[in-house]
């Protein structure tokens, strides 16, 4: 009889793979191996607290152009050890703001003038594991109130990860 998964099917994932095994079988039995080392998905999918830090660094700042660097780190890796989809996100958008921003001083003391993110729109294209990510922002459109902002984020290989665009309202 066949079920959900069959009973130690291995699926074969590039340089890993991950062995499932039908919960009628053995249910205790979720384990991920990336070169030797091992460790039970199902017992970190359960915890109740996740933490970690993440942060990246400004290599330029133009006003219509921004290049930023994010280290692959532990904090920043999803149960697979891939990057999570949210932590690339993250560092897209804020690169995309920072962007949108242009020229500081178009930022009144009180935030007049900032670009809140009205849209966003991500295309996710592949992942990494380790290495360093790099984030380029440029702007599309820069109108009285609307801006909107293309940013790419690409493994060191320069393959890329994310495809995103953002549309940004000026603060009144």
């Amino acid at each position: 009889m066949w079920h959900f998964l069959q009973p130690a099917s291995i699926i074969r994932l590039r340089k890993f793979w991950v062995e499932f095994t039908c919960h009628r079988c053995k249910p205790a039995l979720v384990t991920k191996k990336i070169e030797g080392i091992e460790m039970n998905i199902r017992e970190k999918l359960s915890a109740n607290e996740w933490k970690g830090e993440i942060g990246f660094t400004i290599e330029s700042r133009e006003p219509e152009r921004v290049v930023a660097r994010m280290p692959v780190t532990e904090a920043a890796k999803n149960p697979f050890g891939t990057m999570h989809a949210g932590a690339l996100i993250w560092f897209a958008d804020i690169a995309a703001t920072l962007c949108a921003i242009g020229d500081l001083e178009s930022i009144g003391e009180d935030g007049s003038g900032f670009p809140l993110a009205v849209d966003l729109h991500t295309v996710l294209s592949g992942n990494e594991r380790t290495g360093d990510l790099i984030a380029t922002s440029t702007t599309v459109k820069r109108g009285g109130k609307l801006i909107v902002i293309r940013t790419e984020v690409r493994g060191e290989t320069g393959r890329l990860l994310i495809d995103m665009t953002t549309t940004h309202l000026r603060a009144g």
